[in-house]
């Protein structure tokens, strides 16, 4: 079981090994088997954020989006006579305050391009690729097959070869105190017939005695 395990283990530690030889290029790899429509963005996306020497799709979004948003604004500040006729007659119009949407729209979009920068991204893939799954994960499966391999196939055995000699000694020590017990218990049984055998010795001469005081 033991080098069953460790097999696996050292098959998994092989795996990423190869993988973490060059981690960036294999995401790299990784990120053109993404599906044909947006193979394109997610491709430059990972290259921005893992070599960054293309620009970020995600990035360009957020800045077509405030293009957008800042055309409707001036649309809206162009035709705004005709906005407030139409508000006649229709109130409801007269309620929309396109300057806050646009306000708000232009806070999540900073915000948006904040948490896609580099500077934001970079030290999470850092830290998740490079220094835990490189070289903290790595290095904690060598030295946990080192570890097994130690455990299972050195003290192990070491450990049931003194147990098999201590049961040995234990077998051997039981069997010469039950040899003394019955040596204790038979010297025990002699002395006790020999105590018998010489009372029963003592009466047969008594009675002799006391047949010839009586033959007198």
């Amino acid at each position: 079981v033991v080098t069953v395990i460790a097999a696996g283990e050292l098959t998994l530690g092989i795996a990423g090994s190869v993988v973490c030889m060059d981690v960036d290029h294999t995401i790299l790899d990784y990120a053109r088997l993404a599906p044909a429509k947006q193979r394109l963005e997610v491709a430059q996306t990972a290259r921005f954020y893992v070599k960054g020497d293309v620009l970020n799709p995600l990035e360009e979004y957020i800045d077509e989006a405030s293009m957008y948003i800042e055309a409707i604004v001036d649309l809206y500040d162009q035709f705004r006579f005709a906005v407030d006729l139409i508000g006649a007659s229709c109130l409801p119009i007269l309620h929309a305050d396109v300057p806050m949407v646009a306000a708000n729209a232009r806070t999540l979009l900073a915000a948006g391009r904040k948490i896609v920068s580099a500077e934001n991204v970079w030290p999470y893939y850092d830290n998740l690729v490079h220094k835990t799954f490189c070289d903290g994960m790595m290095s904690s499966i060598a030295f946990l097959i080192i570890f097994q391999v130690m455990i299972g196939l050195v003290f192990f055995p070491i450990a049931s070869f003194r147990a098999h000699q201590f049961l040995l000694r234990r077998e051997r020590w039981q069997k010469a105190l039950h040899q003394d017990s019955a040596r204790t218990a038979t010297r025990a049984s002699v002395v006790e017939s020999s105590r018998t055998s010489k009372g029963c010795c003592d009466c047969d001469t008594d009675s002799d005695t006391d047949r010839a005081s009586d033959r007198d």
